[in-house]
């Protein structure tokens, strides 16, 4: 589930970049002839949004602004043209912004009319202020547009508004919810936005296309039959009765498992898989079948912590586990052969280092006969999905025993649990598989740790860092910085772990720049003011 601190409408900011109007109130600027009704958001080709759009809260949106204009008279307003500035959650987004509405001609009111072309993060607040509209109207005059400027014009009524005004989108649903393992009961987070607060809801849940129940709450709890997937819809109005609706699947999760599985000799069921249930309520029933070559189902009751299942030969395995309410949990394995030749393994240990970049692996052979390969292999989720990190060449004729290291300097940023394991390859087959050994990396709350400094800048001065970047060492990066009115892409190298875009910067005006970071496992933005 994500977490956005950003949501639209939720906290109003206090703003730095408001326009200096005493020039335009000295002037009579309260005509309402002309006046701005609205400003919208919409889409990069212009169309509205609509809840169909499946955007997260927080992903980038490239899209357009317009303006929509109304009054008591239209037809004595030529060459209209308004400045204004562009806020996103209270930072200003580039310089003083201007936009011709009307040419020589009436402008069209209640029709939206494009302003500019935006990008900004979904459910962020995008806000303008320092509004002032000027018109000429003569309608045998030949000015133009060109011709307006904000300076006193007596030839040019004018209209202003020095409140920040919302650029408004339609009224969004937008919803996460807190299930917990084998409870039926869910507690759902409201996180609508858009359109005019305050808003009335409907929700509606269903078990396929059965109405299950229904509610009227903000944040409303609601118990399901059992432990699957159903599907939750919600209807949001607003304060204008524009009514949108989302529909999105919940699986309320079942019972975590982990398991450890040790391979079996060749022509013999001397594999094993170590079970451990996550979640629920103990005791268990453990069951589990052979599905390739078939097998017989078999289970065991009144398991409490974890149970081991032996005498296991090669093949690929289900394994079941239902807890004492009937809560149920599934999981697929493989048993492996490791055939015993000349070569015996020793124990296996996996360190974490303390500055927590890297995992240093160790483990020794207690004798050697032909020289052979060790095939380092790492899983990072509990199917263990096994990937080869590193083949390594042993030493080979030895009666005695000979020992090698591993350091694991490519880590998952994520963090959380990794399995290691090393298998030995003595001509072209599987001598033996090391014990399976796991160590817990601290979770990180983002998936890519990039940060900018000085932020704000010191003149051109500024550097991306990583922390942990030997993940990501050797791979292209591509990074864009642009403002509304420029932009610059690069691309880079991972060679270390901070890179100086003090050349790439010089050359942008002041004020809020995007820093955006695109290649393998990265897409992320950053913001950095330049004063």
């Amino acid at each position: 589930m994500k977490s956005i601190s950003c949501l639209y409408c939720l906290t109003l900011f206090a703003f730095g970049f408001f326009l200096s109007i005493s020039s335009v109130v000295a002037q009579n600027c309260s005509q309402n002839n002309v006046l701005v009704e609205r400003f919208e958001l919409r889409d990069v080709n212009g169309n509205p949004f609509s809840s169909a759009d499946d955007y997260e809260l927080g992903e980038e949106v490239t899209g357009t602004l317009y303006v929509v204009l109304g009054g008591s008279n239209s037809g004595n307003a030529y060459s209209t043209k308004a400045f204004f500035n562009i806020l996103i959650n209270g930072s200003q987004i580039g310089g003083r912004r201007s936009v011709c509405l009307s040419e020589l001609v009436n402008p069209t009111f209640g029709t939206a009319i494009f302003a500019a072309n935006l990008t900004w993060n979904w459910g962020d607040l995008v806000q303008l202020n320092g509004l002032l509209v000027r018109w000429f109207t003569n309608s045998n005059s030949s000015n133009t547009c060109s011709q307006i400027t904000e300076d006193t014009n007596k030839s040019a009524q004018c209209f202003s508004e020095p409140e920040p005004i919302i650029a408004e989108i339609p009224v969004q649903p937008s919803l996460d919810f807190d299930a917990e393992t084998c409870d039926p009961t869910v507690n759902f987070i409201n996180q609508t936005f858009g359109g005019k607060p305050p808003y009335t809801y409907l929700w509606e849940f269903y078990d396929g296309g059965t109405l299950l129940g229904t509610s009227n709450e903000e944040n409303p709890t609601f118990t399901f039959p059992g432990i699957d997937t159903y599907n939750v819809s919600l209807s949001a109005t607003d304060a204008d009765g524009i009514t949108n609706t989302l529909t999105k699947p919940i699986t309320i999760p079942a019972i975590d498992i982990q398991i450890e599985v040790t391979p079996t000799r060749n022509n013999e069921s001397t594999g094993s898989i170590l079970v451990q249930p996550n979640g629920g309520t103990a005791p268990y029933t453990v069951s589990w079948r052979r599905t390739d070559p078939v097998g017989d189902l078999e289970s065991v009751s009144g398991i409490s912590t974890s149970y081991l299942i032996e005498n296991l030969p090669f093949g690929n395995y289900e394994v079941f586990v239902t807890d004492s309410q009937g809560c149920p949990g599934y999981v697929t394995t493989f048993i492996d052969i490791a055939t015993i030749l000349f070569n015996r393994m020793g124990d296996i240990k996996a360190t974490l280092f303390s500055d927590q970049r890297a995992v240093g692996l160790e483990w020794n052979t207690e004798t050697e006969g032909d020289p052979g390969i060790f095939v380092v292999e790492r899983a990072e989720n509990i199917n263990l999905e096994f990937k080869v990190l590193s083949q390594i060449e042993s030493t080979g004729y030895s009666d005695k025993p000979v020992f090698y290291k591993y350091r694991d300097d490519k880590l998952p940023i994520t963090g959380g649990r990794i399995y290691y394991r090393v298998k030995y390859q003595v001509n072209n087959e599987v001598d033996i598989y090391t014990e399976l050994v796991f160590v817990d990396l601290p979770i990180s709350e983002s998936k890519v740790n990039w940060s900018v400094f000085p932020n704000p800048t010191i003149g051109n001065e500024l550097t991306l860092s990583m922390k942990g970047f030997g993940y990501h060492l050797g791979e292209k990066l591509s990074i864009s910085l642009y403002t509304a009115n420029m932009s610059r892409n690069v691309d880079f190298i991972i060679k270390e772990e901070e890179i100086d875009l003090s050349e790439m910067i010089k050359n942008f005006p002041k004020g809020v720049i995007i820093v955006h970071l695109k290649g393998n496992n990265i897409n992320q933005s950053l913001k950095v003011l330049k004063k």
